[in-house]
C-alpha cells in the first residue's frame, strides 16, 4: 500500500507521519530493535528523508519506558522544495 502511494507522489511532494512502533537510532532512539532496522532499510530503498530532530523530549513514554516512535518523513521533491 506504501509502494502504491509513493508511486502516485512520485512527481510531486508527499508528507507521511507516522506512529511506527519501531525504534532505531536513526531518529534519536537509545537503541535499534529489528522492526527499527527493517524501516531504516525501506527509506533508504525508497529515497525518504526523516524529519525528526534530535530532542530530550520523547514521543512515546509509559511506566515501561520512553522511545521516539513517532516519524515525520518526505521525499526528495519535498524536501528540496523546503
Amino acid at each position: 500500500m506504501i509502494n502504491d502511494i509513493l508511486q502516485l507522489a512520485n512527481t510531486s511532494g508527499i508528507l507521511i507521519t507516522m506512529d511506527n512502533n519501531s525504534r532505531p537510532r536513526t531518529w534519536h532512539d537509545k537503541l535499534t530493535n529489528v522492526r527499527g532496522r527493517k524501516l531504516e532499510e525501506f527509506l533508504i530503498t525508497q529515497q525518504l528523508f526523516i524529519w525528526n530532530e534530535e530532542s530530550d523530549t520523547k514521543t512515546f513514554q509509559s511506566s515501561r519506558g520512553s522511545s521516539n516512535i513517532d516519524l515525520t518523513i518526505s521525499n526528495y521533491k519535498l524536501l528540496k522544495g523546503v
